[in-house]
């Protein structure tokens, strides 16, 4: 598979992850230019309010864990594909050197286990940062069980972080997932998160309609993370049934 499926692939995949809107709700043309909707393709904002054309991605679409909302869950029949960390990086390059994109957004399914996954979005920011000078902005997600020192690292080379909650407690995790433990895999690692300078701040993502939780009960989570782990913003997932 060339890279340019892989990225109409995985840039469709990683559409799930919010970090701001498209810039444009009209039917665009297959064969026009300029489609801010396009798979790979977002807008977001910087802390002065600028806002960002990001190149946003999956590393991989496979994943281990079996969250029954998501469209990567192991659960799901699809065509399971990934980027090496050279190809992405230069992928990455053309788009930026071309005007095309202003920064990168990198997520991914789990792929064996969670510092295996990170380490490998790692070696493609470091390749960024080292090999082709990037200095621009960079959105890094964090896996879920990632360890202290692969967000350590994380943190040194990215600008933002974010790692989901899409829930807001240990019992509704349980009713999406048989995998991940919220207090271990998420809550533990944003009190790491919280004690490491990073440009940007973190964020996180809720999906609204995945459990029978309350407004109330997830906004009561938002504002205590606002309160207690430095949360730069908070994005709500609508998921429809």
């Amino acid at each position: 598979m060339n890279t340019l499926e892989k990225v109409k692939i995985l840039g469709e995949a990683g559409k799930y992850d919010i970090c701001a809107s498209s810039s444009s709700k009209r039917v665009n043309s297959i064969k026009g230019i300029g489609n801010p909707s396009a798979p790979g393709i977002c807008n977001s904002f910087t802390p002065d309010g600028r806002c960002i054309t990001l190149f946003k991605v999956l590393y991989s679409n496979s994943c281990t864990h079996d969250c029954k909302f998501c469209q990567n869950s192991n659960n799901c029949q699809k065509q399971r594909v990934m980027f090496e960390p050279e190809e992405l990086a230069k992928t990455f390059m053309n788009l930026y050197v071309k005007n095309y994109v202003e920064g990168f957004f990198l997520s991914s399914g789990i792929i064996k286990n969670a510092d295996y996954t990170m380490e490998l979005m790692l070696e493609c920011v470091r390749l960024l940062r080292n090999k082709y000078l990037y200095n621009g902005y960079i959105h890094l997600k964090i896996i879920p069980g990632a360890s202290r020192e692969k967000i350590k690292q994380a943190a040194e080379l990215a600008d933002r972080l974010s790692l989901n909650l899409e829930v807001p407690n240990k019992s509704s995790m349980s009713e999406i997932s048989n995998v991940k433990d919220y207090k271990l895999d998420i809550i533990k690692r944003f009190r790491y998160m919280k004690k490491l300078d990073l440009p940007s701040g973190s964020t996180t993502q809720f999906v609204v309609g995945s459990t029978e939780d309350t407004d109330y009960k997830i906004m009561k989570r938002v504002n205590w993370m606002y309160s207690n782990m430095n949360l730069k913003r908070a994005f709500l997932a609508l998921l429809f049934q």
